[in-house]
């Protein structure tokens, strides 16, 4: 049985011009069997009665009422709401729509001591076409990067909510709801409630009006909301690209609008070494740079006599960034590969974009050895045949390498050793579990990255 004092929810409700909505939805919130410990309304610069409302007929029933002077949007206005409050569980709900008598004693109670937020089914009523109600789905992490199925009344707890970075207005002001579901999501334990709020339809509703934009707000939603670790094995073989390795990935991630997770795993002889990590560090909020965890006996000389133990080395590697990583992508650059600066942005595009989440991308460089070629390839009768030129739009490929791959964790299987003849190829193996699941590397032409041979020389 839950706690007292874990059954404290703080409602809060922004709302803007909600005079003929905003009476009802209150007597819903106070009519609750578990009655909320703290009701804020935020008045986010209403231009009708909203907030006369408010403070005439709710005031003295516990409702506080913060007036904002100038227009703030939903995010912020929530967040003001949250600031005012103390709770140790949060509801944001909205002005025009309706709490069944039961819903925050069933929200409560679906939140279980593993979980950080629930979400709840719905109901529909008001204007337009009659809609079935839509029960609360299962959590899954996959279908919610592809389409929003957790409303604004989440319970959530307070210090999770905090952890996620709180309500963001997403650059298309559209879905702040998603936005905040898919950061929590990633951070927390979640699920769904068996409570079911009751939504209105009208023609301002907000919901409604974004919708219209369609899939390119939906793009913008998902690409805002990622959050990245980029990841490099450092194998030592070019020291002097370091510091010029490190600039090209800020360069990118910056031109993106993306801070970053950075993890440098340091397989070297001699060390990572001096490079000016603390170069505007802005754009990281994590810098964690390691020793590997296998010898450094690894070196490009020995790298074709030694390819078992190298492939093995490589895919336990790639398997310990895939469990340190935060980001909800995970990056890998290869130490002898210099991005360009719309490798971040165009690579996110591709995996977030034109209507869902792509398990994997690449971006497109030469091999070492073969500039004639880039490294990815389609399978045919006699095996692998790497690309002379490229397409002119992303596509699926059958193998890629993981010097330039951006990974979706949430579909990211995990790596095994592989070896052909005198070739270690884990990445080959990691293209084939992801195929194996109906997740194929698209490639991405449009990021083309310089692959060096030496320090001076690139393909």
């Amino acid at each position: 049985m839950m706690s007292k004092a874990s059954r404290e929810i703080a409602v809060i409700i922004a709302a803007c011009n909600a005079e003929a909505y905003i009476a009802e939805a209150l007597e819903s919130v106070l009519k609750q069997t578990l009655k909320p410990v703290e009701i804020v309304v935020v008045d986010d610069a209403s231009e009708d009665t909203t907030a006369d409302i408010v403070s005439t007929h709710y005031a003295h029933r516990g409702v506080d009422l913060i007036l904002l002077d100038e227009r703030s949007w939903m995010a912020k206005a929530r967040n003001i709401g949250a600031t005012a409050t103390t709770a140790p569980l949060l509801l944001f709900w909205d002005a025009d729509d309706i709490m069944p008598d039961n819903f925050l004693a069933q929200m409560a109670g679906d939140l279980k001591a593993e979980r950080g937020m629930v979400y709840c089914g719905r109901t529909f009523f008001g204007e337009g076409r009659p809609r079935s109600p839509m029960i609360a789905p299962a959590a899954d992490r996959v279908r919610l990067w592809k389409q929003n199925f957790c409303p604004s009344p989440m319970l959530m707890r307070r210090a999770e909510f905090e952890a996620a970075g709180r309500w963001i207005e997403p650059p298309v002001r559209a879905c702040p709801d998603w936005h905040l579901a898919l950061r929590l999501s990633g951070r927390c334990g979640w699920g769904p409630s068996m409570a079911m709020g009751k939504i209105r339809r009208h023609s301002g509703n907000h919901t409604l009006t974004w919708a219209k934009r369609g899939a390119e707000s939906m793009d913008a939603v998902r690409m805002d909301a990622a959050s990245i670790t980029v990841a490099c094995i450092y194998g030592g073989r070019l020291p002097g690209l370091r510091q010029g390795w490190l600039d090209a990935v800020r360069a990118s991630v910056l031109k993106a609008g993306k801070r970053v997770e950075l993890i440098i795993v340091d397989g070297s002889t001699e060390g990572w070494g001096e490079v000016d990590l603390a170069r505007e560090l802005s754009w990281c909020h994590t810098v964690t740079v390691k020793r590997a965890r296998y010898g450094a006996d690894l070196t490009a000389v020995d790298r074709r006599k030694c390819a078992r133990e190298l492939s093995t080395m490589l895919a336990a590697t790639t398997n310990d960034l895939r469990r340190m990583a935060s980001g909800d992508i995970l990056w890998l650059i290869e130490d002898d590969l210099i991005v360009p600066e719309n490798a971040c942005s165009e690579m996110l595009r591709v995996m977030l974009g034109q209507g869902g989440a792509r398990a994997a991308v690449t971006g497109m460089y030469r091999s070492r050895h073969n500039p004639g070629k880039y490294l990815a390839a389609n399978v045919g009768p006699r095996g692998p045949k790497h690309l002379t030129e490229l397409p002119m739009e992303p596509g699926p490929i059958d193998l890629a390498g993981t010097g330039c791959l951006m990974l979706l964790r949430d579909l990211m299987p995990p790596v095994e050793a592989l070896f052909r003849g005198k070739v270690a190829a884990h990445d080959w193996a990691l293209s084939d579990a992801l195929a194996s699941r109906g997740n194929k590397v698209w490639m991405v032409p449009s990021v083309v990255v310089p692959h060096y041979q030496t320090e001076e020389i690139c393909v």
